[in-house]
């Protein structure tokens, strides 16, 4: 009886996972909370048993949460740093959890899969008709052509769609022999939900979809036969570059873009303020920062203000944020974790003989050093709802590597 609800509680997350994250932050936080809990719950032998298995990655890890506790006791605001420190330890529940459900179960991989090809594909087509009719099937219309989708006045289709897609790339590529029977609606997917992140108005989506073409063309510079190579860099090129032609929403872009990577007026480029007020946290913070999420809270302080469009919640840099709120071994203890995976990805995607494996493994890598990218704008790192994005990938590549 156990066992029978535990399986179908695990079905309905799997299920549930992708769509939730379109709805706010209430859903899967309530998702993935109740699957923490269930697992602590059913699984705590064996997500005990995986931490001292993992021991290298589960002692940074671990060492990052104590780094985060202390900067929280020796901050300004400590109750509000402390309540987000000591949740944040959760992830790695989460993410042991992740490898436990799909470590030797291929139909919940594939189940997993199929779920997330069709929210992109639902996503897609919604936003498309926004495109076309000028309102999306709720009602939401584009606003100085950035297109709502179903996440309404929230405008983060773009944004989702890009974290989204090296993941799926991912699991396409790392259980191919399962899913070869999906290979056309596969890659109808990942054309789709390319063309609609170039059209959806999102400059920080557009720079990660680039980004990750790139990271996708120097895994195969030596892989593919030049004849292909050319066709993969023609396509992109004209996939890039069309929309500047054609498109309101790219206008946007490109005006933006401009704005933000050549203009130095602090009044008209609110991210470069809010990354100089960052800047000036960890210069005087330097060893552990001032505390997670408490950003908001001095960045009206006289001595961080840039501009009267320098202060918010976070500074849409997950680089600048930890380097802020955190100091210099919170981001040390970052980027050991990612570096010794992409260290893994490194020496698997140099095997020609296990290119399809290898691939999978770069793109999971991929989809966590967006969000890491300096100056990319990025939502809080302390947020649960990236969160949860941000350490799936890391579930998933711990399930494979293990496999």
């Amino acid at each position: 009886m156990v066992n029978k609800f535990f399986h179908y509680f695990n079905v309905i997350f799997i299920i549930l996972f992708f769509p939730s994250f379109v709805t706010g932050i209430f859903l899967p936080n309530l998702i993935c909370g109740l699957f923490i809990i269930v697992n602590c719950i059913f699984n705590f032998k064996k997500i005990k048993n995986l931490f001292l298995e993992y021991y290298k990655v589960s002692f940074l890890f671990t060492g990052f949460c104590v780094l985060i506790i202390l900067s929280s006791i020796f901050s300004k605001n400590i109750n509000h740093s402390l309540e987000t420190s000591l949740l944040y330890f959760l992830f790695s529940i989460y993410t042991l959890s992740i490898v436990l459900l799909f470590i030797e179960n291929i139909k919940f991989r594939k189940i997993f899969f199929l779920c997330g090809i069709t929210t992109c594909i639902i996503l897609s087509i919604d936003a498309f008709y926004e495109l076309y009719s000028g309102t999306n099937i709720l009602g939401y219309s584009s606003i100085e052509g950035r297109i709502a989708g179903l996440f309404g006045e929230r405008w983060l289709i773009g944004r989702y769609l890009v974290y989204i897609l090296p993941v799926i790339v991912g699991l396409y590529f790392l259980d191919i022999e399962y899913l070869k029977n999906y290979r056309l609606i596969f890659y109808f997917t990942i054309i789709l939900v390319s063309i609609i992140i170039i059209f959806s108005g999102e400059r920080a989506a557009f720079l990660m979809l680039v980004i990750y073409s790139f990271m996708l063309l120097v895994f195969f510079l030596k892989k593919l036969p030049t004849t292909k190579l050319l066709i993969m860099i023609i396509f992109l090129t004209i996939l890039f570059v069309s929309p500047f032609l054609f498109s309101e929403s790219s206008e946007r872009i490109k005006d933006n873009l401009i704005l933000y990577l050549t203009s130095n007026d602090f009044e008209k480029n609110p991210y470069l303020s809010m990354f100089l007020s960052s800047w000036k946290m960890f210069i005087d913070n330097p060893i552990l920062g001032v505390g997670p999420n408490n950003f908001r809270f001095l960045c009206s302080d006289s001595s961080y203000i840039v501009s009267v469009r320098s202060c918010s919640t976070h500074p849409h840099s997950i680089t600048f944020q930890i380097l802020a709120e955190i100091g210099i071994f919170g981001f040390i203890g970052v980027f050991s974790v990612f570096s010794y995976f992409f260290y893994k990805s490194f020496i698997l995607a140099s095997l020609k003989y296990y290119s399809n494996k290898a691939l999978g493994f770069y793109s999971l890598q991929c989809s966590v050093l967006l969000y890491l990218f300096p100056f990319m704008i990025t939502g809080n790192f302390f947020l649960s709802w990236y969160g949860f994005i941000f350490y799936l990938p890391i579930g998933l590549y711990m399930v494979y590597l293990r496999n």
